[in-house]
């Protein structure tokens, strides 16, 4: 994602993603949620990193009254097994998965 972008600092990289999810929750009256990560090192933490997204999105549904249009979720380093896991849980959860680098 980040070499997509053109953008070769991963801080950069973030704020560029939180700032397009903000337009976009501006743009389309949709609601969309997002969590950025550097680093997954363990199925806990990935577990973690979910639960806390999909908190935020019931939050954020409740106060802005809207159905969730689209949970999204990158992240920048994960081992492999931390990756495979992620994947499949995510695609469980209907949540959009960016991973980096594995």
């Amino acid at each position: 994602m980040v070499e997509l972008l053109g953008i070769s600092d991963v801080q950069s990289s973030i704020k560029q993603l939180i700032n397009a999810v903000s337009d976009l929750n501006k743009t389309v009256q949709r609601l969309v949620e997002g969590e950025v990560t550097v680093t997954l090192r363990s199925i806990e933490e990935v577990n973690s990193q979910l639960e806390k997204l999909n908190t935020s999105a019931i939050a954020a549904e409740k106060f802005t009254g809207k159905k969730t249009y689209l949970k999204l979720l990158a992240v920048e380093n994960a081992p492999s097994e931390v990756s495979q896991y992620l994947t499949s849980k995510a695609k469980g959860q209907e949540i959009y998965l960016i991973i980096e680098g594995v």
